[in-house]
C-alpha cells in the first residue's frame, strides 16, 4: 500500500473510529476534507468503503498482535494475548468492533487478516510446544474462540476469568494448563 493511500485510510479510519459508521456519506466526506464526488472517486459505493477500512482495521489489529507476540514466552501466553487485544480493541477501537458485530465478519474466514485465521496461524506456530493438544481440530477450535470471545466476552461488562479459562481448555494439555495457571489472568484482564 502506497504512503499516501494509507495516510488517506488512517483519516478515515481515526474519523470513523471517533464518529462511527452510522453517519451520512456527506458527514463522512466533510469530516475528512474532502468532496462527495471525491468520496465517490475513492470508493464506488458506500459498503466498499466500509469493506475497505474494515480490512484496513484487521490489518492494524494484526500487525500489533504479531508485534507483541514477539514477547510471548509460550503458546498459552498468545492465546491470552488474542483475547486481550480483542478486548482492547473493543475498548480503543469500539466503533469497528461493533461493525464486526454487526456484519459477522469476524466469523470469515479467508482473508489472512481475519481473527480466525490470525489465531488459527498463532497456535500452528506453536503447536510444537507442549501445551497445545495435537489432536484438536484447528478451524473448530478457531472459529469457537473468536465466536465465544465476540458473543459472550464482548457482550458482558465484566470480564469473567472463568469463561477465559473455559475458552482455552479445549485447547489446552496439562502442561499448557500448568502454564495457564502460573498467569495471573485477574491482573492481566481486569487491572
Amino acid at each position: 500500500m502506497s504512503v499516501v493511500k494509507e495516510k488517506k485510510l488512517e483519516k478515515l479510519y481515526n474519523y470513523l473510529n471517533e464518529n462511527g459508521f452510522e453517519l451520512s456519506v456527506e458527514a463522512i466526506s466533510q469530516g475528512i476534507g474532502i468532496s462527495k464526488k471525491t468520496f465517490f472517486n475513492r470508493y464506488q459505493h458506500r459498503k466498499e468503503m466500509e469493506r475497505i477500512i474494515q480490512n484496513y482495521w484487521r490489518d492494524k489489529f494484526k500487525r500489533r498482535f504479531e508485534e507483541k507476540t514477539e514477547h510471548c514466552n509460550n503458546g498459552v501466553e498468545i492465546v491470552l494475548l488474542f483475547i486481550f487485544e480483542i478486548l482492547a480493541s473493543n475498548k480503543n477501537e469500539h466503533t469497528f468492533v461493533q461493525q464486526e458485530l454487526k456484519t459477522n465478519a469476524f466469523l470469515a474466514s479467508n482473508q489472512s487478516n481475519n481473527f480466525i485465521s490470525i489465531i488459527k496461524n498463532s497456535i500452528e506456530n506453536y503447536n510444537t510446544s507442549l501445551c497445545f493438544k495435537n489432536e484438536i481440530n484447528l478451524d473448530s477450535y478457531a472459529y469457537f474462540l473468536v465466536y465465544n470471545i465476540f458473543y459472550i466476552l464482548l457482550t458482558n461488562k465484566q470480564i469473567q476469568i472463568d469463561v477465559i479459562e473455559f475458552l482455552l481448555s479445549p485447547l489446552l494439555t496439562e502442561d499448557g494448563k500448568i502454564m495457564l495457571d502460573d498467569i495471573n489472568l485477574e491482573m492481566m484482564f481486569n487491572s
